[in-house]
């Protein structure tokens, strides 16, 4: 839950485009699987903060799974299966969605 509860603080700050990508950039470096994830997400989806660019959001995504970091792991299994010349299966198509959708509830939530 905690996990989840940083998650959702550093999506406000991303949205709201008060993330520091050198930061997170150099925390990376030093091996922080939690920066790498966060610069995998920005790098998936732009939000504003950054041109989206797919290969290192799936380059982070892989170097923190690598540390053992199980939500870059799952990022990582579900962003190849999207971008994968074959087309995606339903299942996974529908867990990406619904793990979208309940992060932008949150967000949505704590806002209100």
């Amino acid at each position: 839950m905690r996990k989840i509860f940083l998650f959702l603080v550093f999506l406000s700050f991303v949205i709201g485009g008060g993330i520091n990508i050198d930061e997170l950039k150099n925390r990376a470096k030093s091996g922080d699987s939690e920066a790498m994830y966060q610069l995998g997400y920005i790098y998936e989806n732009g939000n504003g903060v950054v041109t989206p660019d797919i290969n290192l959001s799936l380059y982070y995504y892989s170097e923190a799974a690598k540390r053992g970091n199980k939500d870059a792991a799952l990022a990582l299994e579900l962003l190849k299966e999207l971008n994968n010349k074959e087309k995606p299966t339903f299942h996974s198509t529908k867990i990406y969605i619904e793990q979208k959708r309940n992060i932008l509830k949150e967000l949505k939530s704590n806002r209100d």
